[in-house]
């Protein structure tokens, strides 16, 4: 019940279809709520071979969808000239899209030809009219009042019930439409809606012609009326197909078109996909606008009239509500007791409906009863024992794995609602929703109280969406100021932190007062007792002065060395480098039993693989063994010591250079040439390593073609497209493929990600990233360049107003 217009959306100056929803549906409450959650469906649907939503609101009272606009026909009209492998490349693109959107957990609900449009252009097949669809595991009732269902002539049998459905019904839908591409007709037709939906429930599924026979095992297959017995994925549909010769189709085109092929049926219905409009019913119906777009097949509406021929005035009342109920566009009472009352009758009615179409000479007990199942109803008080059963199971659920709350109280919400929805005033109903707010406000106290926050975030934020009617908004009020609170006390830690490293860098230790890295740690463990950022801080501070004190002590400066241990110690004193430093330095005729305590300190951490130090201050084997050859330049252990951690990292280096892990054999060799800078292996091992291990250089950014001339700048203006160059060297394939990763600014988001093909061991290459419809806003941007998910190589830059 939409109008769809040809619009221009003025900020980017572009066609646009839009659709517009009738202004009677804004009347119902929960409308607005329904169809921006439809259109947040489809705006979760990027595809190419599905319709892309631009926008979605309400403006003035009425309720609005921007689409983009394809430019192109719809299937139906360009239906005669297609050949075999156009058919079979729709039906395989659309089959795509169901995969995409089913992936994703949402049903279509009403694949048929008339949602198809061939694009002008490149002629793919786009999947439009999402209007119905919503997600699978949905178990709102998203069907009241008025909302189409689907088409009878594509729905599966499932849906037909009115049973749960998920994306197999959206296959068994592109099966009716692959069999009409075709063969030009449905597999089920009838006089009317019912008998149609009977059909797709119980009558076996004709045959194709003899020219088509060799598709039979793919079309059973998908209009099984089993869903388990379908396909199970547009990808397995996709890969079926792929392998179909499409000869087949263009000979039975071709004797169709010399009559001689045998139709199938020798009937010739109106196709399905041409409704009445709903202007025909007006008169009969005055609460439906003309202006809206409510169809109704024209079988519904000659069976409407046939019976009215007869003078059953009762049953034309009955069968406008039937059809709307089961025809092309369903409408749902929400009353419970006007739907169950309905339901009877309309029950009742169909029995003699059917009893009426049959032979005059033949009675309703000579019917086959296949031709007649009925699906009993289900009563509202079963609905309602249903879905206190089902909360029940998962409030089990959630009781034995209380870490999936935000996973199940959606769902558990959702029942209770529903059973409220059947009987207001329900007890367990009630209870079930206080109980389920209780628990979520309690997980969240329980996340502050551990300090974790994004769980406590996130809880705190779907709350007031998960019980919008709070019966303790105090309490919820006060946990969302107690998470205020404790995210300021994080940035107060997070802003020390950052001081005290800078002061760290700069040797601002205890001095100047009020400027010193100690000062900011300890404002740190003011606010936060036992933070281990701040203590590991301490750490560094204590080893820091055990730099300086060793450095004071080699230069003879013993009482300069003294003073730095006091200073470690006042901070930790028990640090054992700093006094084992100051035994030395007090008795310097201790000298053999300080060498002894460094040796142990070498072995120490040479078994736990501190060979080398990783940053300042940090100790290390290596360290430990020069501080002894300080003392002893001849001392043998020490001088073993540091041949053997030598020889270690000589060996993880080449291992990592055979591996091609270019990135541990340099990090491997940092820490060890900043110790040894003028060891001769190391030395040796860092040339080798730079010699053979693959490099991306001289990266060029422009926001215009690159030629020889081109400079490299980090500032330049860009429309819709980034040209970039670099070259290379070293690289093992004789195809290799280097990653492009364009991030923003921050680096917090990825704009971008382009493979880059390169061929050779050396040389360079060009290529360009795009974006057609948004183009590159001003500002800043990082540009990654990947090898084996390692960044070789990155560079920032400036996109100009």
């Amino acid at each position: 019940m939409a109008t769809v217009y040809l619009a221009i959306q003025d900020n980017f100056q572009r066609k646009v279809a839009l659709k517009v929803m009738a202004p009677a549906l804004a009347q119902d409450d929960n409308f607005s709520e329904r169809f921006l959650r439809e259109a947040r469906i489809v705006s979760n649907l990027v595809h190419p071979n599905i319709v892309t939503v631009h926008d979605v609101g309400i403006k003035n009272g009425h309720h609005y969808l921007s689409m983009e606009y394809i430019e192109g026909d719809a299937l139906n009209k360009r239906l005669p000239e297609l050949s075999g492998e156009q058919l079979i490349r729709i039906v395989k693109e659309i089959a795509k899209a169901l995969d995409y959107a089913g992936g994703r957990g949402y049903v279509h609900r009403d694949v048929k030809p008339d949602n198809i449009m061939l694009h002008e252009q490149d002629g793919r097949a786009i999947l439009m009219d999402f209007g119905i669809a919503r997600a699978a595991e949905c178990t709102t009732n998203m069907t009241r009042t008025g909302t189409a269902l689907g088409t009878p002539h594509y729905m599966s049998p499932e849906q037909a019930r009115g049973q749960a459905i998920d994306h197999r019904s959206d296959l068994y839908s592109l099966g009716v439409l692959f069999y009409y591409l075709m063969t030009g007709e449905v597999p089920f037709d009838g006089d009317s809606a019912i008998a149609i939906g009977i059909k797709h429930v119980s009558a076996p599924l004709p045959k194709l012609p003899g020219a088509l026979h060799c598709y039979q095992g793919v079309i059973d297959k998908l209009l099984a009326k089993t869903p388990t017995k379908r396909y199970q994925s547009g990808r397995e549909l996709v890969t079926v197909i792929s392998a179909i010769d499409s000869k087949p189709i263009n000979r039975w085109q071709q004797q169709r078109q010399q009559g001689k092929a045998t139709v199938v049926n020798q009937r010739q219905p109106t196709p399905p996909h041409e409704p009445i409009p709903v202007e025909s019913l007006s008169a009969s119906n005055p609460k439906l606008p003309k202006s809206e777009s409510l169809t109704i097949p024209r079988e519904d509406l000659a069976e409407r009239q046939r019976q009215t021929s007869r003078g059953i005035g009762a049953k034309v009342a009955l069968l406008a509500v039937t059809v709307l109920l089961i025809g092309g566009g369903w409408l749902i009472y929400n009353d419970p007791a006007i739907s169950q009352k309905m339901s009877q009758k309309i029950r009742a009615w169909q029995q003699q409906s059917l009893a009426d179409e049959l032979p005059r000479e033949t009675t309703p007990a000579e019917v086959p009863s296949a031709t007649t199942p009925e699906v009993p109803a289900i009563s509202n008080a079963e609905q309602l024992r249903q879905h206190l059963a089902q909360a029940d199971t998962l409030s089990q659920q959630l009781d034995q794995q209380p870490d999936r709350l935000t996973e199940l109280v959606p769902q558990l919400l959702q029942h209770y609602r529903d059973a409220l929805a059947l009987q207001a005033y329900n007890r367990q109903a009630n209870r079930g929703i206080a109980a389920l707010q209780q628990q979520a406000l309690a997980a969240a106290e329980g996340a502050l109280a551990e300090k974790d926050l994004t769980t406590a975030s996130q809880l705190l934020v779907n709350i007031p969406a998960w019980f919008p009617e709070s019966t303790n908004p105090a309490r919820l009020q006060k946990l969302q100021q107690q998470l205020e609170e404790t995210l300021t006390r994080a940035e107060q830690i997070d802003r020390l932190l950052t001081q005290a490293q800078t002061q760290f860098a700069n040797d601002r230790l205890l001095q100047p007062k009020g400027d010193n890295a100690l000062g900011s740690y300890r404002a740190v463990l003011a606010i936060e007792a036992n933070n281990p950022d701040a203590l590991a801080g301490l750490g560094n501070i204590v080893r820091r002065y055990n730099e300086l004190a060793v450095a004071a002590k080699n230069q003879g400066r013993v009482e300069k060395a003294l003073t730095y241990i006091n200073k470690g110690l006042q901070i930790d004193d028990n640090n054992l480098p700093l006094k084992n430093l100051q035994r030395q330095l007090i008795g310097q005729q201790q000298t053999d039993l300080q060498i002894q305590l460094l040796i142990d300190t070498a072995l120490e951490l040479e078994q736990q693989q501190q060979w080398f130090s990783r940053s300042a201050g940090e100790p290390s084997a290596a360290q430990s063994y020069l501080s002894i050859l300080t003392i002893d330049a001849s001392h043998p252990q020490a001088k073993a010591g540091l041949e053997r951690l030598v020889q270690r990292v000589q060996q993880s280096v080449e291992q990592a250079i055979a591996a091609g892990d270019y990135q541990r054999a340099s990090a491997a060799l940092a820490g060890a040439l900043q110790t040894l800078p003028n060891d001769r292996l190391l030395v040796d091992l860092q040339n080798r390593s730079e010699a053979i291990k693959p490099a991306l250089q001289q990266l060029v950014i422009s926001g215009s073609e690159i030629d020889d001339t081109t400079l490299a700048t980090n500032r330049f203006s860009a429309d819709r497209t980034l040209h970039i160059a670099f070259s290379y060297r070293n690289l093992a394939a004789a195809t290799t493929v280097v990653q492009a990763i364009l991030l923003d600014g921050s680096r917090q988001v990825q704009i971008a990600a382009v493979p880059v093909v390169v061929s050779g061991r050396d040389g360079s290459t060009r290529f360009r990233i795009d974006r057609p419809v948004e183009g590159f806003a001003p500002g800043g941007y990082h540009l990654d360049l990947l090898l084996a998910e390692n960044v070789i190589l990155s560079q920032a830059f400036t996109i100009a107003k």
